[in-house]
């Protein structure tokens, strides 16, 4: 198996004309038709992100990619790649990443939601979008991993690919016309061979044309039964990819069953589900203007920022708030600070009232890139002394010397 490489494309079409072939191929982008099914994972580099993306996304694939995700700090996923990659050649692609930096890349690219870091595996099914529904790609947590063993969550990943490729077949319509032709063929000559036969008695030929009437009537009340069946089938095949209980029971957290629909809400939730953290009356006001189109990602964000005091970290002081949130993969988009120049030209920008105290709130968070919609910042402080993160604005990106 391992010397033998399948296109991405549907491998059925394999077995059909060469025009059909073509055709597929014409309107499948080329690194995508580059990419094959093959018995070793694909390690994912810098430049791949955007190969990854287009992959995923095409409405010509029609096997599922299964992702491995390193830790953090840049640990590789527990899973053995190679192994997986093995045992699912010819129904899955494994792709491994392994600078921890693309998936933040990666995660900026689809949301948090959809994302896969921090040791994690995800199965993403054919039909991926940026708006499918998280629950439809299972993820498997690196916690979840850790706790039950490598081996066994390959297991579970291996049985989940085979239990819905077993449904996924569809035979070449191509290869169907021409057994059909064959059959019909075959049925009309054994017609005329029994008419021949029964010229001198035509009550026999009769009585045989009734029974393959009978005959007919049965395979169609057949096939009625196994639409149905096969209805109920994929009903319960789509049940098996997004149940959320599953999920649930794999390691999904919680939290990634909050529905959040605008960055107001978000916040709003935050504010309901977290200890340390005080938000501002200007909080709820700027998100209330955000047309930020991710708002789960605002809520994981402010949610991880909250979990800097249950970590400790805060005894030691506010500068380990940029390692926590590194350790959440918020590292590449947060600072502490904000330019000189920034400070100088838009300082007022960056100043709220806390503790009638009109106060400098230079710690932020960066969520995407681009415009209002695709880019939102969060700016905070830590009162060491209340051991609160303050959270003074969440939404549109601040002023500063690039825009």
């Amino acid at each position: 198996i391992e010397s033998v490489e399948y296109n991405l494309i549907p491998p059925r079409l394999h077995l059909g004309s060469p025009r059909v072939i073509r055709e597929i191929c014409a309107k499948t982008p080329q690194h995508i038709n580059k990419m094959r099914i093959q018995a070793t994972p694909y390690v994912l580099g810098r430049n791949g992100l955007n190969d990854l993306l287009d992959l995923l996304k095409t409405e010509h694939r029609r096997i599922p990619v299964i992702l491995l995700s390193p830790y953090a700090r840049g640990e590789k996923n527990a899973i053995d790649a190679n192994r997986l990659a093995k045992n699912l050649a010819g129904v899955a692609v494994v792709v491994q990443i392994k600078d921890p930096e693309i998936t933040w890349d990666f995660t900026d690219e689809i949301g948090r939601q959809l994302s896969c870091f921090n040791g994690a595996a995800r199965v993403y099914w054919p039909g991926f979008s940026k708006r499918s529904d998280p629950r439809g790609h299972r993820l498997f947590l690196g916690t979840w991993i850790e706790q039950i063993g490598a081996t066994v969550a390959s297991q579970t990943i291996e049985r989940t690919v085979f239990a819905v490729a077993a449904f996924r077949y569809v035979p070449d319509r191509e290869i169907v016309e021409v057994i059909r032709t064959a059959e019909s063929t075959e049925r009309r000559r054994q017609l005329d061979e029994i008419k021949a036969a029964a010229e001198d008695d035509f009550s026999e030929w009769l009585k045989d044309y009734d029974h393959t009437l009978n005959q007919l009537d049965e395979a169609q009340d057949r096939i009625r039964e196994l639409e149905a069946e096969n209805e109920n089938l994929r009903a319960n095949q789509q049940i098996h990819i997004s149940d959320p209980i599953s999920v649930e029971s794999i390691g999904v957290a919680k939290d990634d069953e909050i529905q959040v629909s605008s960055v107001h809400e978000a916040v709003s939730q935050a504010a309901k589900n977290t200890r340390n953290s005080e938000f501002l009356s200007t909080a709820y006001s700027s998100a209330k203007c955000s047309p930020f189109q991710r708002p789960y990602d605002i809520y994981r964000a402010l949610k991880d920022l909250d979990e800097f005091i249950d970590d400790g970290r805060e005894q030691r002081g506010s500068g380990y708030i940029l390692q926590h949130l590194k350790d959440r993969g918020w590292g590449k988009r947060s600072s502490m600070h904000i330019s000189k120049t920034t400070r100088g030209k838009f300082r007022e920008d960056y100043e709220f009232m806390y503790d009638n105290t009109k106060k400098l709130f230079e710690p932020h968070i960066t969520i995407g890139s681009g415009d209002h919609n695709s880019c939102a910042s969060i700016h905070f402080i830590f009162d060491r002394g209340r051991r609160k993160i303050i959270i003074a604005h969440v939404g549109k990106h601040l002023r500063n010397t690039k825009t």
